[in-house]
């Protein structure tokens, strides 16, 4: 996760999920089960902290939403499935200092285990009058 290289088609974005979809919704990225912490940050390490789970090596692939330059949502929703049940996890706003883990608009879901390999997970996000989805396999 680099939240700070820039845009894809820079300009003609005002939203963008990762892992991306296609029409279908469908995952067009490949998402590992899971992520080091100490490659995520200390930002990272601090929410693990927070939140009784100091010390733990991995949580599962991050999953984000990129607003840029839109306006700050009122609220934002993150809800995260499996073969219909739920991931765990913390939905975070993306400000702090870090470029891994931070961005203006940014805001990531931690899920707080990796994610189960081969199942269909399904990410619904909302902010304010807007949703959107995506369907993938963790490998």
């Amino acid at each position: 996760l680099d939240a700070r290289r820039g845009t894809p088609d820079a300009g003609n974005v005002d939203q963008y999920l990762w892992p991306r979809g296609d029409a279908a919704k469908r995952a067009i990225h490949a998402v590992s089960t899971a992520v080091a912490v100490d490659e995520l940050g200390p930002e990272v390490e601090r929410l693990l902290h927070a939140n009784g789970r100091a010390g733990q090596k991995k949580v599962g692939h991050p999953l984000s939403l990129h607003l840029y330059d839109a306006a700050e949502p009122a609220a934002v929703e993150c809800d995260v499935v499996a073969d219909g049940a739920p991931i765990a996890g913390w939905l975070v706003r993306g400000g702090g200092s870090n470029g891994r883990t931070s961005a203006p608009g940014l805001w990531v879901f931690y899920p707080a285990e990796p994610l189960p390999r081969g199942v269909d997970i399904v990410a619904k996000w909302r902010w304010d009058e807007q949703r959107d989805e995506v369907t993938f396999k963790a490998q």
